[in-house]
């Protein structure tokens, strides 16, 4: 089984020219600070400097609320316009 791809064209964004703000009015407080929380910690780094466990226990959550919160923000942040279509 093979695949082919086919890529028609690539752009680099450093990380100082990042969006540094999220769109707050689209989210609830505590999704905010989940989110925030979890990038503080270095949720987001490879690898990973913490885990769900740890982010949870820290915000007195369980690991399933907790990937529910980072799961609503994910899809605001990559449903528009971010990576909801390839070129």
């Amino acid at each position: 089984m093979g695949a082919e791809i086919t890529v028609r064209s690539m752009k680099h964004q450093s990380r100082g020219t990042a969006p540094t703000t999220l769109p707050a009015d689209q989210f609830t407080k505590r999704q905010l600070e989940v989110f925030q929380l979890a990038r503080e910690q270095g949720y987001y780094e490879y690898p990973k400097e913490t885990t769900a466990g740890e982010l949870a226990d820290e915000l007195g959550s369980t690991t399933s609320t907790l990937h529910e919160h980072l799961h609503k923000v994910e899809a605001v942040l990559l449903g528009r316009g971010g990576l909801t279509r390839l070129e």
